[in-house]
């Protein structure tokens, strides 16, 4: 290897190692941008119809869904603050759980036993699926949901166990794939058990009329155990409750943010890697030499803007509710 070539790769390693070198100090200021925004408490805005909580991410940056990821750990944050303030006098509890198919989870917060409200973010909103819906009471037991599928049941008897029903809901979705953020029922009847046989079809337990087995009804008409079973959404359910307090609930979404910002850095410190290697290769490559350091340029500039999103998070403005809670750790939020 001759000495003009070696000093072209000696300069290249030198140039390399000075370009990662800025871009991972940039990363790190970054980083410590949000770590100060974790400490922030968000500023206040009015809510507006359904909507619990908004977020304002803008829609035409590429990093949109990676941003989506992270925010609905500050608005779900907002809606515990708020529940606390609505329940002033009942011991709350809370749940993350995955309810549909996609990656961010659903918020389940109410009192144990007695009812039960449901929230899910989507498109930087909080929508309420359920609000305070109630259970333990007419034989329902309360709700329970396939994890990651999209469905829930529930129970409830009528007339002294007579009757049992049973109901399937899932959120449908628009034409356009878009989801209409409501529990809507699977089906447009009933589907219940009769436990007497209903001699004059008038639904009610007439004397006379005993206890003599399950008849299977969809709406008014009687269908055999074999199509009752092929209404029925069958799979492994898993009741909803909670069990986490308010500043529990708190640090766990907090967590879940760092967790995803973590990762997010991660993903940006390995573009910046490849951008070092390819900058290596440019540099030492003398069919480039002329282009090379324009080219290396705009690398950098491109490295800088991706890990420019932690800082322009930080900014993002979001939504707080006048209650102060103290989470575990001692952060004001």
């Amino acid at each position: 290897m001759n000495r003009k070539h070696g000093k072209k790769i000696i300069s290249a390693v030198i140039l390399t190692a000075a370009f990662t070198a800025i871009f991972l100090a940039a990363q790190g200021k970054s980083g410590d941008t949000q770590i100060q925004s974790d400490l922030q408490k968000p500023d206040s805005q009015e809510q507006l119809g359904g909507k619990i909580a908004s977020v304002t991410p803008e829609k035409k940056k590429s990093d949109e869904l990676k941003r989506k990821l992270t925010d609905y750990a500050w608005a779900y944050i907002d809606v515990v603050k708020d529940y606390e303030e609505q329940h002033p006098y009942s011991t709350c509890s809370y749940e993350l759980i995955y309810f549909d198919e996609d990656d961010i989870p659903e918020l389940a917060a109410g009192v144990n036993e007695y009812y039960l409200s449901l929230f899910m973010f989507d498109q930087g909103e909080v929508f309420t699926l359920m609000d305070d819906w109630p259970y333990g009471i007419k034989g329902n037991p309360g709700y329970e949901y396939l994890p990651g599928q999209n469905a829930m049941r529930y129970y409830y008897t009528e007339q002294a166990g007579a009757f049992r029903y049973e109901e399937y809901l899932t959120v449908w979705s628009t034409p356009d794939g878009d989801s209409t953020h409501m529990l809507s029922f699977c089906y447009e009847d009933n589907l219940y058990i009769k436990f007497f046989n209903d001699e004059n079809h008038n639904g009610q337990l007439d004397e006379g009329e005993d206890y003599d087995g399950e008849h299977f009804f969809y709406g008014r008409e009687e269908i055999t155990a074999k199509e009752y079973d092929a209404y029925q959404i069958h799979g492994d359910y898993v009741y909803i409750r909670g069990s986490k307090t308010a500043e529990e609930m708190i640090d766990e979404l907090l967590l879940h943010k760092k967790d995803l910002d973590v990762a997010l850095q991660a993903d940006s410190t390995i573009r910046g890697v490849l951008y070092s290697y390819i900058f290596w290769l440019l540099c030492s490559n003398a069919i480039f030499r002329n282009s090379s350091i324009l080219i290396c340029i705009a690398l950098a500039i491109a490295s800088m803007r991706s890990s420019s999103i932690y800082s322009d998070r930080a900014n993002t403005e979001r939504i707080s509710s006048p209650i102060i809670l103290i989470s575990s750790n001692g952060i004001q939020l």
